[in-house]
């Protein structure tokens, strides 16, 4: 074997080794990205069922400063807005694909969830903050024959910090809480 050809030997191996390591890195930055948004989701699964549970549906509402809207259109209160029963929060087909608006929602104020972003720590490594939105929800007629007279949503948003040099994706989740006490109309 000549000198080129040991040096020809010696450049490909080293190629193939880069390459390899540069899929091992990025295979690694994708596994941590995964493994904070699937943090994230449990996180705010867990604070929606806090919330649910932690409150009556007479309490269920926002209690301090209401949020203002923000013009980062990954921020959480991007979608604060001016709706027609006072201001409340855009409710989006797809939040992280730019979805379209399906309603504007009102806040409801109250005393059950802080208003505001929180800090996160302590939870399954994941760092970063959250919010909460309880908002009125109007119930639709099925055939005028059954109607919920009073519904509420409850949005929980978490915006984990960048553990890698990306952007913050927040995770939203959200369900719709009845009152319990409420009276179907068109029933006895």
């Amino acid at each position: 074997m000549t000198l080129i050809e040991l040096l020809v030997s010696i450049f490909v191996l080293a190629v193939g080794i880069l390459g390899a390591t540069t899929v091992l890195a990025q295979g690694d930055k994708l596994s941590g990205t995964s493994q904070q948004r699937e943090a994230a989701i449990g996180f705010a699964e867990q604070q929606l069922e806090n919330v649910r549970q932690s409150n009556p549906f007479s309490a269920l509402g926002m209690s301090g400063a209401l949020p203002s809207a923000s013009t980062d259109p990954d921020s959480p209160d991007y979608y604060v807005a001016a709706c027609p029963g006072g201001p409340g929060y855009d409710i989006e087909t797809n939040y992280q694909a730019g979805g379209a608006p399906m309603a504007c929602e009102p806040f409801v104020a109250g005393a059950g969830v802080q208003a505001g972003s929180q800090p996160i720590s302590g939870y399954s490594g994941l760092t970063g903050t959250w919010s909460a939105y309880v908002t009125s929800r109007p119930e639709p007629c099925l055939l005028v024959v059954y109607c919920l007279t009073s519904t509420k949503r409850v949005t929980v948003v978490v915006w984990p910090s960048s553990r890698n040099r990306g952007t913050r994706k927040p995770v939203w989740v959200s369900s719709v809480v009845s009152d319990p006490n409420a009276k179907a109309l068109g029933l006895p």
